[in-house]
């Protein structure tokens, strides 16, 4: 066995490899053959997106020049899709020059080899890439694993059912009215999601008490945002909303926990999402509580900036939203 049959051997990875020459395409099938590699043959960038997007790959491997969509919008397409920004990227191509090297490495690619190419030099881009696209596609089932989590919460708040879907609805739309980037407006869906996963830890019948809470119930009510950051420090998908988890319960005047943060030093997307989680909460009926108006959550909202506790610019803007009518179906079904 040579160094590369060794470093190759039982790679065991699912690869999604789309070219229109039959002789390119045969080659690389054996090739990847001897490695256990798994391979999906599409002719057309058309027929091999919706393939990545139900199951993604730990590997696409793109030839530029297709029928109908080319190889660099396929590579954009996949960098843009929700399941599929993920997946490594190499491109296999005739041309090697540098424009077309650029424009591939523009377009997503992550590895770029020119036709003709080695068959070592092949085997060892799939296994490097696919190992990468493995790794991630485990952090994703991560997410998948606290995304369950979080509905145990969900189910132990016998009252509070469905707020964290409902939370994670209005969060993403305020993002977008208030012209957040693709990322942050999917960082404040999955705080919405996840924002209060720590109170897996709470005990049910401080959760679910119709009295107020005790000053030791209130301690063990606390910890839930730091215990919740903790479950998803580790996972490098969550960076984003790892510090809304933690300070969703900070006030503007520096009143709230777990850190006391004050004003613009809470981060941007935890008070975004403070606006959002206090309105969810207003107009959903709990044990402690009946449901709300809109027009009275508001009222209720306006009273508590003025007493210090959210940010006041970020709640005008949400109320010109929901006045707006830019929430939708959202805003209506909240509560």
């Amino acid at each position: 066995m040579t160094p590369s049959d060794r470093m190759a051997a039982h790679t065991d990875m699912d690869v999604l490899l789309v070219d229109d020459d039959a002789d390119s395409l045969a080659l690389a099938l054996s090739v990847l053959a001897r490695d256990h590699v798994r391979v999906t043959p599409c002719g057309d960038a058309e027929s091999a997106l919706p393939l990545a997007e139900q199951s993604p790959p730990d590997l696409a491997i793109l030839d530029l020049e297709l029928p109908g969509l080319s190889g660099f919008e396929a590579a954009r397409r996949l960098r843009e899709g929700e399941r599929t920004r993920h997946v490594p990227i190499l491109v296999l191509s005739g041309h090697g020059d540098d424009q077309s090297r650029v424009a591939a490495y523009a377009s997503g690619a992550d590895c770029f080899l020119a036709k003709p190419y080695s068959i070592d030099e092949l085997r060892a881009a799939v296994r490097s890439l696919g190992v990468r696209g493995r790794k991630l596609q485990d952090v994703e089932q991560g997410c998948a694993v606290l995304y369950a989590l979080s509905e145990i919460v969900d189910i132990q708040c016998l009252d509070a059912r469905g707020h964290m879907e409902r939370s994670a609805r209005l969060a993403h739309a305020f993002g977008a009215y208030l012209g957040m980037d693709d990322a942050d407006q999917l960082a404040l869906e999955r705080a919405g999601y996840l924002h209060d996963i720590g109170k897996v830890a709470v005990p049910m019948e401080v959760l679910n008490s119709p009295r107020a809470l005790s000053a030791e119930e209130r301690v063990v009510m606390q910890q839930h945002p730091v215990i919740g950051a903790r479950i998803c420090e580790h996972l490098a998908t969550l960076e984003r909303v790892v510090p809304v988890i933690r300070h969703h319960h900070e006030r503007w005047d520096g009143s709230g926990y777990p850190d006391g943060l004050a004003g613009e030093d809470i981060p941007l997307l935890a008070r975004v999402f403070q606006v959002v989680d206090v309105f969810e909460a207003l107009v959903s009926e709990r044990c402690y509580k009946p449901a709300v108006g809109p027009a009275e959550a508001l009222s209720i909202l306006d009273g508590e900036t003025a007493r210090g506790s959210w940010d006041p610019e970020l709640v005008g803007r949400f109320e010109h939203a929901l006045r707006d009518g830019w929430f939708g179906a959202a805003a209506r079904t909240a509560g």
